[in-house]
């Protein structure tokens, strides 16, 4: 039967975000420190080099022959060396990156099988753009003394390098991918995905699931229910909660922490009434809160964070700080995708889709949290309301909680949302009141928790 589901299945998932193009990373040199037969950990080096337009992000790399597959830098202090876990890596546009004994390396984890000298290691690194990529390396011996890991895997507040940079503008590979958007009714291939992600039909939900975690890889060891067939639907599977401890909440109590499992698609500050989206794009601030120049005001040069969740990241959303709940505004619009290759192509992108904007109210000022609905996230739902969307409407609604006693107040880290498959959430803050993380960046990968601002006190 599941053979009969899965073509029907990679069908109506891939339909949208992420259609096949020529790679441009080439990977030269890739080997692997032969280590002895008891060894533990290995280590990988190689040059990445990028012949495209675009810089190519690194978010995560499985190998099968490993039980993880670490990205660190060594870093020397006092004297002593000892290796920083580091997010991703970035190989800019037209450029190259080398990991090299002594600097960035991959570390490799717990081998299923010693590996001796002329054996190959098989990696898959994830990209940002939800593509994977495929190469091997070529066990050897090295001339250096075999790295020692530290085992600092503490993955408290991660720093992330500062060469990160803000995303290339378009290319035309990214105008072809996304024209094929502009006609297909986007609502009703939506309302097609409620429905299928809601079937209970056991065959259906366990074939859609098993696709799911085969193709995008997803790793259920934080999850509260870690048996794939444990889900009543592929909605609860792609909503799972994570068990207790999962995502401990760092920083102080004035951190700002990232409310998503995702990456950082542009932060900074709001200028002259405009947010930031790709290079040469912007968007309107007043028309992403709903065309209020009112509701807009209390932001205006204030900051945001735009962060997008692919498939295969956590989707629920928390809040980044606490506060009391004011009001909430639907706004229609169309339903594009929002990976990486239409928010450098499509104008307006997140102020024309349809979405949901929250406004609080925080001890030091206003903060607004706005969820963003794509092709096949017709769902958006929030903690106090339940499912906002669907049904679409062709109307903005306002719903106002100023005046209910004793309100809608939420904690920094407590659940405020969820979305039904992946999307996009924009958060933002007034003037003076907060500011971000300096090596928080464009293309860093963050979980949820993970401090990425500071709350001026």
């Amino acid at each position: 039967m599941k053979y009969l589901l899965y073509p029907l299945i990679s069908l109506l998932l891939q339909a949208s975000p992420s259609l096949a193009e020529e790679m441009p990373l080439v990977i030269r040199e890739a080997w692997v420190r032969e280590g002895p037969p008891t060894a533990e950990v290995l280590a990988a080096y190689m040059t990445l080099v990028n012949n495209g337009s675009g810089d190519i992000t690194v978010v995560g790399i499985d190998s099968p022959q490993f039980g993880s597959v670490e990205i660190h830098r060594t870093v020397l202090e006092d004297g002593i060396a000892r290796m920083v876990p580091q997010a991703g890596l970035i190989v800019p546009a037209g450029g190259e990156l080398v990991l090299e004994p002594g600097g960035r390396h991959l570390m490799l984890m717990n081998p299923g099988n010693p590996l001796k000298e002329g054996d190959t290691v098989d990696f898959l690194f994830h990209l940002s753009d939800d593509t994977r990529f495929q190469f091997d390396a070529t066990v050897r011996k090295g001339g250096d003394q075999q790295p020692q890991h530290h085992h600092h895997h503490h993955h408290s507040i991660q720093k992330y390098p500062m060469d990160m940079q803000q995303q290339s503008s378009a290319s035309l590979t990214d105008y072809i991918r996304s024209l094929p958007l502009y006609p297909l009714p986007h609502h009703l291939l939506s309302r097609a995905m409620y429905s299928a992600a809601r079937w209970q039909w056991e065959p259906w939900k366990n074939a859609m699931i098993g696709w799911f975690i085969d193709h995008y890889r997803i790793d259920l060891a934080d999850a509260r229910i870690t048996d794939p067939h444990g889900f009543p639907s592929f909605n609860s599977f792609f909503t799972r909660a994570l068990r207790q401890g999962a995502r401990p909440l760092h920083g102080t109590d004035d951190s700002i922490i990232s409310p998503v499992d995702g990456r950082i698609s542009q932060i900074g500050r709001i200028a002259d009434g405009r947010i930031f989206q790709a290079k040469g794009r912007s968007f309107s601030l007043v028309e992403l809160l709903g065309g209020d120049a009112e509701r807009a005001a209390p932001f205006q040069d204030g900051i945001f964070a735009t962060l997008y969740l692919s498939p295969r990241d956590y989707h629920r959303v928390h809040m980044p700080t606490g506060g009391r709940l004011q009001e909430t505004v639907y706004i229609p619009g169309r339903l594009f995708s929002v990976a990486p290759h239409t928010t450098r192509s499509i104008p307006d992108l997140f102020a024309r889709n349809e979405r949901m904007a929250a406004v609080f109210d925080t001890t030091s000022g206003p903060m607004a949290m706005v969820l963003i609905g794509a092709v096949f996230v017709g769902c958006i739902e929030t903690v106090w309301s339940g499912v906002v969307t669907p049904p679409h409407r062709d109307h903005i609604e306002v719903t106002s909680y100023r005046a209910e006693q004793p309100g809608i107040q939420l904690d920094r880290g407590e659940e405020m949302g969820r979305f039904n498959m992946g999307s996009t959430v924009i958060v933002l803050y007034g003037p003076g009141q907060a500011e971000w993380e300096p090596d928080i960046q464009a293309d860093n990968p963050v979980r949820m928790g993970e401090a990425i601002g500071l709350i001026h006190s």
